[in-house]
């Protein structure tokens, strides 16, 4: 046609077809030209589109930059041993015994915990990893809602026991329930009846007779303490005399769960009254 317009073309066999692949591969051009331009658009980090993992998120994006591999990587915190602990390879005494640390040693707390939070992972000065009870450490808090819940109750407060129903109760000035714990009195008539006064609190003892011991202990009389479920030799909690919470168990005590414990141990203070029956 040597480039000019030919008015035959649309008459000639076979035109019409051609004209007509001519408009279709056009507006397939124009189809994927418009959709690299919105794939474009919304790979540019356009405001409100999520920031590349790889890509500095700067102050707004700290909880991403804090993690590697779905895993938080929190700032680690110390601790130190109020007493000889073992360091196990998992939660219970039937894990591998990795080491044993002294008293007055310095840990790196992971952040990770048991679900009763009687067990916290820690790191010892020379990089080992394990597990040890969360009672020998100093590291505990009041916590900070609880104390903010007790702001609001009347008091003093008073503790009432039990004995047939093995339940402890914390009331408020007006006699009303806060609290109710699940607790373990001792098997036959060793548990003293009466009123007593709650005097003196200890983080943990001992009894080598026994050989068992307990964490949290608040006095209510004499040698009579309201504490944890016990634990042994090793320091370890024992996981058949927890299961016996809400049955008569022990020497004479009272025994609780280790965070029903730490709670009387914090927030019941001294010359509180407890009634037992």
């Amino acid at each position: 046609m040597n480039g000019h317009y030919d008015s035959s073309f649309n008459s000639r066999p076979g035109g019409k077809r051609h004209f007509k692949t001519v408009i279709f591969l056009v507006a397939l051009i124009i189809i994927v030209a418009s959709v690299s331009t919105v794939i474009f658009l919304n790979t540019s980090g356009k405001k409100g589109n999520p920031i590349p993992v790889s890509q500095p998120a700067g102050k707004t994006g700290s909880a991403e930059s804090s993690r590697n591999d779905g895993v938080a990587k929190n700032s680690l915190s110390t601790a130190v041993t109020s007493n000889k602990i073992n360091i196990r390879s998992g939660v219970g005494t039937e894990n591998e015994l990795i080491c044993t640390i002294p008293a007055n040693t310095r840990l790196e707390l992971t952040g990770k915990s048991s679900s009763d939070g009687t067990w916290v992972q820690v790191k010892t000065s020379d990089g080992r990893t394990g597990w040890c009870g969360r009672a020998f450490l100093d590291v505990d808090q009041i916590d900070d809602a609880a104390a903010q819940a007790l702001a609001n109750v009347e008091k003093p407060l008073s503790i009432r026991v039990s004995l047939a129903n093995q339940k402890v109760f914390v009331l408020d000035s007006k006699g009303t329930t806060i609290k109710t714990f699940l607790c373990s009195s001792g098997i036959g008539s060793t548990t003293p009846k009466g009123t007593f006064t709650v005097g003196g609190r200890g983080k943990s003892f001992y009894n080598s007779t026994d050989q068992e011991g307990g964490y949290y202990w608040t006095r209510f009389y004499g040698d009579y303490l309201f504490h944890s479920i016990p634990f042994d030799e090793h320091y370890e909690i024992e996981p058949a005399e927890a299961a016996k919470l809400g049955t008569v168990a022990s020497h004479g005590c009272i025994r609780l769960a280790f965070n029903d414990a730490k709670w009387i141990y914090y927030h019941i203070s001294d010359g509180t009254k407890v009634v037992i029956k």
